[in-house]
């Protein structure tokens, strides 16, 4: 059985049918996904990689519509919707393992392509963001980072001289220019680095020694920022202010061990997502809900018993969407998470306590060179399909953290609930919204329909899809 949500937004009459769901993908061999995007119609477009660089393209259920491979690359990293309608993803070639740039249009044909090799190879582009002039920004996980314009003319590319800045994690478009998170090999604090590639380190007043890696930056309404990561194999969060200097707040929350992706949500409070290792062969999704000072509001938990690494999240229409990898019995797969904002309709959410405190960071400049130099040339690569399956993850991997106080069965045109909520009011609307049934559920219901179709059942705060009179 497959949740789902209705939200208020075109579609059936005045109604789109968004289904929430935890799915697992995967094929006989090793399988990554490390980014996502959602195109028109709610589709949605994951990119990682197979034996090479991978995409795939699946409806707003989660259902494949169609996998590629690009021949030729390692891999690829990360995947943003262009000005014009297409799409610029941006990877690792397989050989000479530098930096890859392309234009694909929604059913994955190329419209141009690029490979650019930096100084001190090797290379890999990481995360690609849109700039307020309009061109794109991609950071190479090792160190430098490349402005590209929507027809694949180089701009501008700066690689790190002085310090071995192999981990650029995360970047922002601000106006007039970016802003470049990391860490330094052997250098203790964080690192930012700015438009004019000026550096900036931040480090704990209490314990400058301490390592902090920063993974995510959000540019905030009021062009602040929000930038997580970890600090002593703990999640942290920290508002840096418009000026890029002064740390407004910094926290350190404790049963979470890295914060992975923050976003705003419709209500103005914000979501952050990241893994929670509670014992060494257990690592967790955390999910929470947070104010705009970072105190928590709602704080969830995925559980079950196989290891999931996320790898990349997306806020959009109000659901949210997470990508994580995971060791199956023989080999790596991906799930995919979407649920809406409230953390509701997904069987393994469970209530997770998540304590914080203050922490106070120090700001410094630092000096550095850089070089631009670089090379551009124009890969051999091709384009051939994948065969791929998805299947419902929380019914093909068993635990006890799954909910089983509820099942639903459909007998033709009857409903037969069995439900451990005694006296708990259910409801049952048609595709347009109108209550069609509702009631007190007792252990073993069973409701009779006269008409056939597509209804939405709910109960407490899980919502199902039910179809009456189907074969």
């Amino acid at each position: 059985m497959i949740n789902f949500i209705i939200s208020a937004y075109g579609g059936f009459g005045a109604y789109e049918i968004n289904f929430t769901f935890v799915n697992g993908y995967g094929s006989s061999t090793d399988n990554f996904a490390y980014g996502i995007n959602i195109i028109s119609n709610n589709d949605i477009l994951v990119v990682g990689k197979d034996a090479d660089g991978m995409i795939m393209k699946m409806d707003p259920s989660g259902n494949i519509k169609w996998t590629k491979k690009i021949v030729g690359l390692y891999t690829i990293n990360d995947i943003i919707r262009s000005s014009d309608g297409k799409y610029i993803v941006v990877g690792q070639t397989n050989t000479s393992y530098q930096i890859y740039i392309s234009k694909i249009d929604t059913n994955a044909s190329k419209i141009w392509e690029k490979e650019l090799a930096l100084p001190n190879g090797p290379h890999s582009a990481y995360k690609i963001v849109k700039l307020k002039d309009g061109n794109y920004l991609v950071i190479d996980h090792f160190g430098g980072i490349v402005v590209v314009d929507e027809n694949g003319n180089i701009i501008k590319t700066r690689r790190e001289l002085s310090y071995d800045l192999r981990f650029f994690n995360g970047l922002g478009g601000v106006e007039g220019g970016y802003l470049v998170i990391g860490n330094v090999t052997n250098v203790t604090g964080m690192f930012i680095a700015y438009s004019d590639f000026s550096i900036a380190r931040f480090t704990k007043s209490d314990d400058p020694s301490a390592t902090i890696t920063p993974i995510y930056v959000l540019q905030d309404q009021d062009s602040s920022y929000l930038i997580s990561g970890y600090i002593y194999n703990k999640g942290f969060i920290m508002r840096l202010g418009k000026d890029m200097l002064n740390v407004r707040w910094a926290k350190i929350y404790n049963e979470i061990n890295s914060i992975k992706f923050i976003s705003r949500t419709s209500d103005g409070n914000y979501v952050a997502i990241g893994n929670y290792k509670p014992t060494n062969d257990s690592d967790q999704i955390v999910i929470f809900k947070m104010d705009t000072i970072g105190n928590v509001i709602l704080s969830k938990i995925f559980k079950n018993p196989y290891n999931k690494t996320i790898t990349s999240a997306i806020y959009e229409n109000n659901y949210i969407y997470i990508i994580s990898n995971f060791k199956n019995v023989n080999n790596y797969d991906f799930i995919i998470i979407k649920t809406d904002e409230n953390l509701s309709g997904i069987c393994n959410f469970q209530d997770h306590n998540l304590t914080y405190n203050d922490f106070q960071l120090n700001r410094e400049s630092v000096t550095h060179s850089y070089t631009s130099s670089n090379s551009v040339n124009i890969p051999s690569t091709s384009i051939s399909n994948l065969s791929y399956n998805g299947y419902n993850f929380c019914s093909s991997y068993s635990s006890e953290n799954c909910s089983n106080d509820i099942s639903i069965s459909i007998d033709g045109y009857n409903l037969k609930i069995h439900s451990q909520y005694k006296n708990e009011m259910f409801y049952i609307y048609d595709i347009s919204g109108n209550l069609v049934k509702g009631g007190y559920l007792k252990e073993n219901n069973s409701i009779s329909f006269s008409k056939a179709g597509i209804y939405i059942l709910k109960i407490k705060s899980r919502t199902y899809k039910i179809i009456i009179g189907g074969k």
